[in-house]
């Protein structure tokens, strides 16, 4: 999956999965944009489901992922190692 379609792919999840309008926030943090610790692992859930991807245990922490883009970058590179 090329770049783009994985940040517009995430995009679309987030939207839908945990109702966060964040297409034009992608650098801001996503706790400010009301993401709290619940959302944050149904978000992890659908991700991996989406992607088929796993987040390590260690990655499993909200303060890790402050804004969208780090998150599609982790996706990014999981899809890698893959």
């Amino acid at each position: 999956m090329a770049k783009l379609d994985v940040k517009n792919e995430f995009i679309k999840l987030i939207e839908e999965r945990v109702q966060l309008n964040i297409d034009q926030h992608l650098d801001e943090d996503l706790i400010v944009l009301g993401l709290n610790s619940i959302l944050f692992i149904q978000l992890v859930v659908a991700v991996e489901a989406h992607f088929g991807i796993s987040f390590e245990d260690e990655d499993l922490v909200i303060d890790k992922f402050n804004t969208c883009i780090d998150i599609i970058q982790y996706i990014e590179s999981r899809m890698r190692d893959h």
